[in-house]
């Protein structure tokens, strides 16, 4: 039972930044920009549509291990080009995106022992 409710909580936290993939496009389009993405505005909106795909798939039995998967590439892939600490030439900034980075790699962790279990 826990085991659900803890499934169901992780899948709402990535449906709820979904959303906000596609209520605040412009703010996190700015950031995908600053990070030269390739066409920042749409892999904003798709990668929000792609995570709340994903959260739902975490949610069935029959397509818990799609979805876990999924977010995990999705975070990995995030990391990598989102969140290049290496890059970055101010202490703090550099700081909060070896944060983001560390984070994004944690959660790809988790998502896989998910799918494996």
């Amino acid at each position: 039972m826990i085991k659900i409710i803890l499934v169901g909580l992780l899948s709402l936290f990535f449906i709820v930044n979904g959303i906000n993939h596609l209520f605040n496009t412009r703010v996190l389009e700015e950031y995908a920009e600053k990070r030269s993405l390739f066409s920042p505005r749409f892999s904003v909106i798709v990668s929000g549509i792609g995570m709340i795909i994903a959260a739902i798939l975490l949610l069935f039995p029959q397509t818990k291990i799609l979805g876990a998967y999924s977010l995990a590439i999705f975070v990995v892939l995030a990391a990598l080009l989102l969140h290049r600490f290496w890059l970055e030439s101010s202490p703090e900034t550099r700081m909060l995106e070896f944060q983001n980075f560390v984070k994004n790699f944690a959660i790809a962790i988790e998502m896989v022992y998910l799918g494996t279990y």
